[in-house]
């Protein structure tokens, strides 16, 4: 066993907490406690072991929103091993692919389609290792969290476990969590949003968590209510449902966490009205963990704004980069190319902060088109667009032109707004060239399983004409 403070954590959690429950699964209708979590940790880990997973080699751990991931999580750290965490728990094909982009010796997973092995003495059965070429992560490695995987070729952001640490420190100051509260996660353990408020709350808070995969109203609601859940990080489209459902009286949630894409004003006071709370907002980047976070939701200044800086974190906002954070949870180096990374994280974002220190988000800054030769934000009109009355969710996607180089078509999600109504705003208030050339109203926006807008869908979905 290599020494790993994860393992130290979990250690001292089975000593303190003993045969209180950890983890339970409603997908499985099985739990562990942290007894039984650190004991079946070195159970996987004998059976990695025999597999011949090697200490300081990158192992993929894809087996979905399962005990098993908790547990090998834990077993591969006591191993030596670096994990890449992949929120597709089927382990398809483009999983692999994307695996062996990164240098993964072996993907963990349950698809039994795919050539693989079971683990000697493993505690679920069902988990098969696949072998893969693999190379040697960056020294240091203990965690890599893939990103931009839904609209660019994905990257393997790279992390200590000093900088993971240093990370859930953050988020677990500025949210308050402690072992008394109860975790609901039904968003992928695999990404970054559910494995720092799942996984690493549970190994340096000792917070319980209750996996749901099943993300129905209903369904969310009993196991709120029958589990005495406490604290719910969600993404907008869950809020939304929920939103439209009926509430039980006196439950013991004191938190619900809205990440990962924006939150139309109109949801946020439908779900406050019933469910009698208000939505906090979080903002946090793959590369850079928790970011800002809003700890007085009922302000009147809590409305468009992500929330205060979580403690440990410092923002800058640069003329061309837009936001830059500096946090010692940042990540050190990207996968495949290995490059060293600069002491911030630049988020893509434009923002400002507002004179009572709240962070506010005003568009993405990475989508430009150009049109006639002069560069367009598109992110600030996607902004624009969203501030305007009954629209929801918007985005404008720059189509080449053979003319002017690109020519904008927005789609937006809107139940009173015509294409024309739209555009009559848009000439009142833009400027002729960042007025977009068509309008498109559609019920619904793609979105990615994180829930955040997926414009290469969205443009695979749109038949422009020349």
């Amino acid at each position: 066993m290599v020494r790993s403070p994860f393992g130290d954590f979990l250690a001292r959690q089975a000593r303190e907490q003993g045969g209180r429950e950890a983890v339970r699964s409603e997908g499985e209708r099985a739990s562990v406690s942290f007894a039984g979590l650190h004991e079946r940790s070195g159970v996987w880990e004998r059976g990695l072991e025999k597999a011949g997973v090697e200490a300081g080699r990158l192992v993929a751990l894809a087996t979905g929103n399962t005990l098993a991931f908790v547990e090998l999580f834990f077993a591969l750290r006591r191993r030596g091993a670096a994990v890449l965490i992949v929120d597709d728990g089927h382990a398809a094909p483009g999983t692999l692919e994307v695996c062996r982009a990164m240098g993964a010796a072996g993907i963990l997973h349950r698809q039994s389609s795919i050539a693989g092995v079971g683990l000697a003495g493993a505690p679920d059965p069902s988990v098969r290792w696949t072998e893969l070429p693999g190379s040697a992560p960056p020294p240091g490695t203990a965690i890599v969290k893939l990103t931009s995987g839904s609209t660019l070729n994905p990257r393997g952001a790279c992390f200590t476990e000093e900088a993971l640490l240093e990370g859930i420190d953050h988020i677990v100051r500025g949210m308050s969590l402690t072992p008394r509260d109860r975790v609901l996660v039904s968003i992928p353990l695999g990404h970054s949003y559910g494995f720092d408020n799942g996984v690493l709350s549970l190994a340096a808070a000792g917070t319980p968590l209750v996996l749901q995969p099943d993300v129905l109203p209903t369904a969310l609601l009993g196991t709120i209510r029958d589990r005495g859940i406490t604290f719910f990080p969600a993404v907008p489209a869950l809020l939304r449902a929920l939103a439209l459902a009926e509430w039980p009286r006196d439950l013991p949630l004191r938190s619900v966490i809205s990440a990962s894409a924006p939150m139309p004003a109109e949801t946020e006071e439908a779900f406050r009205v019933a469910s009698g709370l208000r939505i906090q907002q979080f903002f946090g980047a793959t590369e850079a963990g928790g970011i800002s976070f809003e700890t007085r939701p009922d302000e009147p200044h809590a409305r468009g704004s992500v929330g205060f800086p979580l403690p440990g974190v410092r923002i800058e906002l640069h003329p061309e980069d837009g936001i830059r954070v500096h946090s010692a949870a940042n990540r050190f180096a990207i996968l495949p190319s290995r490059e060293a990374t600069p002491p911030h994280v630049a988020t893509g974002d434009r923002g400002e902060i507002s004179p009572d220190g709240r962070l506010r988000l005003k568009g993405r800054i990475q989508v430009v088109g150009n049109i006639g030769g002069i560069k367009v934000d598109v992110g600030a009109i996607d902004e624009f667009l969203r501030t305007l009355p009954g629209v929801g969710e918007a985005a404008v996607l720059p189509v080449e032109d053979p003319v002017r180089g690109h020519r904008l078509v927005a789609c937006v999600e809107s139940d009173t707004q015509s294409p024309n109504s739209l555009l009559e705003l848009c000439r009142a208030r833009l400027s002729a060239r960042e007025v977009p050339s068509e309008i498109r109203v559609v019920d619904r926006l793609p979105r990615t399983s994180r829930g955040k807008l997926d414009r290469s869908a969205l443009r695979d979905m749109l038949v422009v004409g020349p």
